[in-house]
């Protein structure tokens, strides 16, 4: 190549990666750090960078926090009962797993006895999308690549979606795919809290639909009452064609799911799109409702309307990118030089744009101390705003 060629690539990609943050080996005593500094978000709802195939566990945290909502628990500490506030982690919207051929049970990379190939984990700042590809070999030798996509439109701040890609590396056979929303969560991320009453709401109905593959969960805060609700609708697509095939459905309680059976070939892609819905009672949707004196109703409506003529993930890219792109325009700020301060300044400039975008005219919420990203602080809001800085 000549040398002009050659520096003009050089300088895409060191652009591009100005842009980023970016990890190339999955490190499990810094991946909860690494789910904070990978969250997305757009003011009204903020998501932890987990990796969607994870539950709560030692190295795993997901979670996802509503601006404005809290719930307020009694504890009993040394014999007193104290009363704490807290920011709450709703359910889980975020879960899909993988089931492998004729496997009893539903893996993940990170599952003891599978090994890591290859591994990207990076944060979009320009486009606000979290992004991973993890090529990994299960203790029976076979080899899968997943990729996935995960953003909160920053256009239509109550809907988010993700896209998971399953590519059998190695071999012909039959994948299973759940898609749930997962009430059984607690608030749990922050360990000197553990001794606290750390539930904080409570499943008031989960719900399958067979049109679009659809699920819902309604919950309440347990002592502020707040309601909420989750509603995704889902496509299946294989080797970039739509699928028609239908979901076994499932309530279960505390969680609802849609399971797909999948017989796959080597080398081809499968993906799994998910769209999904939040609303609270907290929000101006709700308050200016003419349903609104049937709370459970009215949230449920809304969340579902809102999906109304949305299927898939690519609908909603480029109003969500335009409205970054406007972000950025307005508050990017350019270091010549420094390679290094110029990407740190885009990554704090990207946390403080997700907890308090343009959407925050809408919400009667405070910026937490740490964002909408984790429960240290418990997500209080402090007179002395240096906090978010």
């Amino acid at each position: 190549l000549e040398p002009d060629i050659i520096n003009r690539h050089y300088k895409k990609h060191l652009s591009d990666d100005l842009w980023k943050l970016s990890y190339r080996a999955f490190n499990p005593n810094d991946e909860r750090l690494r789910e904070v500094m990978t969250s997305i978000g757009n003011g009204y709802i903020g998501n932890r960078g987990c990796f969607e195939g994870e539950k709560a566990n030692q190295y795993h945290y997901p979670s996802t926090y509503i601006a404005a909502l809290y719930n307020t628990n009694p504890s009993v500490v040394e014999g007193r009962t104290i009363y704490n506030s807290d920011m709450v982690n709703v359910p889980n919207w975020c879960l899909v797993e993988l089931k492998i051929c004729d496997d009893a049970d539903f893996t993940s990379p990170f599952a003891p006895g599978s090994h890591i190939i290859d591994y990207s984990h990076y944060i979009n700042f320009r486009e606000g999308a979290l992004e991973r590809s993890i090529l990994f070999e299960d203790p029976k030798g076979r080899q899968t690549m997943i990729k996935t996509f995960r953003m909160t439109s920053m256009h239509a701040y109550h809907v988010a979606a993700i896209k998971y890609t399953v590519i059998p590396w190695n071999y012909n056979g039959k994948i299973t795919l759940r898609s749930t929303i997962d009430g059984d969560v607690i608030n749990d991320n922050v360990p000197r809290y553990r001794d606290l009453n750390q539930r904080h709401i409570h499943v008031l109905s989960a719900t399958a639909y067979g049109t679009c593959s659809g699920v819902m969960m309604t919950a309440e805060t347990i002592n502020t009452k707040q309601i909420i609700c989750l509603y995704a609708k889902h496509s299946l697509w294989a080797n970039g064609e739509e699928s028609k095939q239908g979901a076994l459905m499932h309530e279960n309680g505390r969680e609802v799911s849609a399971t797909w059976s999948l017989d796959v070939i080597q080398g081809r892609s499968y993906c799994l799109e998910k769209v999904v819905s939040i609303f609270t009672s907290l929000d101006a949707e709700f308050k200016t409702h003419p349903l609104n004196s049937d709370p459970i109703r009215c949230i449920e409506e809304l969340a579902s309307s809102e999906l109304t003529g949305i299927q898939y993930c690519t609908q909603l890219l480029d109003a969500h990118r335009r409205a970054w792109g406007d972000l950025w325009h307005k508050v990017d700020i350019i270091v010549d030089g420094d390679p290094f301060v110029q990407q740190m300044i885009r990554a704090h400039s990207y946390h403080l744009l997700i907890t308090a975008s343009q959407h925050r005219s809408n919400i009667d919420a405070g910026l937490p101390a740490r964002g909408l990203s984790g429960e240290g602080y418990r997500g209080h809001i402090f007179w002395d705003e240096v906090y978010m800085f």
